[in-house]
């Protein structure tokens, strides 16, 4: 089926095809939920290096990771090439419009993990990230806590950070900084501050990178600040059941718990309308550009 969207064709395929088999929901579902959604995800998408996971048979087919744009994209597409270690160059897509946006989904794409940094300055985020991961026994409750210890361990260098539900079973807390700083200090200056809460709460935190290790207990993940490291989306669809989405809350929320902040109260089917209810909690994201020179001097960083 052909769709005008914009100036562009868009060919959309086996509509019917079921991606979570427990639910039904079908590849037309996702389409309509990144449709509905668009409006408020495009703009953390704009020119930002694009890395999708796709799972072309739905959520539990074969899935992969792709960075490289594939060479049968329409040519509206826009692509951005970027350079690695060791030379190798990788066409990004750059989803910065609907028609854009639709093509990915159609290729399966449910999850969509934009860079730190746009195209034009690759080499400096404009996000600081934590990715607070429980190990179990630990879960999502045992998120909060830390996040809230986090979120005054930034406040102690004058620095505001923005929360989210990851949509599987933890958070992501994102800190707007300036991008001035290379990916090599922002790790160091996050990985000061996520060593600081380890330390501080050895029962409930760690940054041990193996998983054998950590016990039980949260990680708290200051690595994805590495270049071409990536997290899902604000917004995005997340490939287990229930079909839960990861999506802004307020600190207030976390603390006072006036919602069910169970990954799966936000899903394929409310999130829209919620989103709708209550704006882009994740705007001053993007607006909001932090100084991290007292951070990046008490880390010792060189």
């Amino acid at each position: 089926m052909q769709v005008q969207i914009n100036d562009n064709s868009v060919q959309f395929t086996n509509l019917d095809k079921v991606f979570w088999p427990e639910e039904g929901y079908t590849k037309l579902d996702v389409l309509n939920y990144y449709t509905q959604v668009a409006p408020f995800l495009l703009p953390h998408l704009r020119d930002r290096p694009m890395v999708m996971v796709r799972y072309p048979n739905g959520i539990t087919g074969h899935h992969f990771y792709q960075k490289e744009c594939p060479d049968y994209a329409p040519d509206w597409v826009r692509t951005i090439s970027l350079e690695h270690s060791g030379g190798k160059r990788i066409h990004y897509c750059l989803c910065n419009n609907l028609e854009t946006l639709l093509w990915l989904v159609n290729q399966g794409a449910i999850e969509l993990h934009p860079w730190l940094s746009r195209y034009q300055s690759d080499n400096y985020p404009d996000f600081l990230v934590f990715d607070l991961d429980p190990d179990p026994p630990s879960a999502f409750p045992d998120t909060i806590p830390l996040a809230l210890v986090l979120k005054e361990a930034l406040a102690e260098f004058d620095l505001q950070g923005f929360v989210k539900t990851s949509g599987a079973t933890g958070l992501h807390l994102y800190v707007p900084i300036m991008p001035q700083y290379p990916y090599s200090v922002i790790t160091q200056a996050a990985g000061f501050l996520a060593s600081l809460v380890a330390e501080a709460y050895p029962r409930q935190a760690t940054v041990e990178r193996m998983v054998r290790n950590r016990g039980g207990r949260v990680y708290l993940d200051y690595l994805q600040n590495g270049r071409g490291k990536t997290l899902a989306s604000v917004y995005c669809l997340r490939p287990i059941p229930g079909g839960p989405v990861s999506m802004p809350v307020t600190w207030e929320e976390l603390t006072q718990t006036k919602v069910n902040l169970d990954p799966t109260y936000f899903t394929l089917k409310t999130a829209p309308s919620q989103l709708q209810q209550r704006g882009d909690l994740f705007a001053p994201v993007l607006s909001i550009k932090q100084r991290i020179d007292r951070l990046i001097k008490a880390a010792g960083v060189k």
